[in-house]
């Protein structure tokens, strides 16, 4: 039997919810946008050009961390209100990112 988490990354696999399936994903968005602009770029995208981060799950769907809550304390300084959980969680996870990025230079998107 696996752990939780393990079984959370293996169904998200399966729903393409990882580096390829995220790849393959903003083609199809990229494709669409291009009907509408055909001037915009066609960036050659791979699995390695995305990085699903599951650090700050913490007990799961729904449940506040308290990286969470620490996220959303220190945006709520800065004028950014974020729901306690899931934005939270993903802001934890950013701030981390951030502090522990190779190419600062590199851009960060925050979805």
């Amino acid at each position: 039997m696996r752990a939780p988490l393990e079984e959370e990354r293996a169904q998200r696999q399966q729903r393409g919810a990882d580096g390829a399936g995220l790849a393959a994903a903003a083609r199809g968005v990229l494709r669409l946008l291009r009907r509408g602009e055909p001037s915009l770029p066609q960036p050659a995208l791979s699995a390695a050009d995305f990085h699903l981060d599951t650090s700050q799950l913490g007990g799961g769907y729904g449940v506040a961390t308290q990286a969470a809550r620490e996220a959303r304390s220190a945006a709520a300084a800065q004028g950014l209100q974020l729901d306690p959980t899931y934005t939270a969680k993903c802001f934890a996870a950013l701030c981390v990112s951030a502090a522990s990025v190779a190419r600062p230079e590199a851009p960060v998107l925050f979805w």
